[in-house]
């Protein structure tokens, strides 16, 4: 299941807020501490999850392979970059209810 989205905003003070949906018991939330950004952990932590995991793969494959060593290495970082921005928006997210109430 998938939290369907709605952003506000607001024009004093400026900022947007998103408020998410759940899709089981129709509460909101919105996030609580959003301090980083998709963007950001991708930038600090799914790069180099990437080099280290496309570098580690193609030393432990075989030489003879060619285009598939460098295919499975690349799709292989590619994985494991995603998986570890996903796992770290997983432990850094936490969510509140909106409006202060306590759904």
């Amino acid at each position: 299941m998938r939290a369907t989205f709605r952003a506000e905003v607001s024009i004093d003070p400026p900022q947007v807020q998103v408020r998410y949906r759940c899709q089981v018991c129709s509460s909101e939330s919105t996030l609580r501490r959003s301090v980083l950004n998709p963007s950001t952990i991708t930038i600090f932590a799914g790069i180099p999850l990437f080099a280290f995991t496309f570098c580690t793969f193609g030393y432990l494959l075989p030489g003879s392979f060619g285009f598939l060593q460098w295919l499975a290495a690349t799709v292989g970082g590619a994985m494991v970059a995603k998986a570890g921005v996903l796992l770290i928006e997983r432990c850094t997210y936490t969510f509140a209810p909106a409006g202060g109430s306590d759904a």
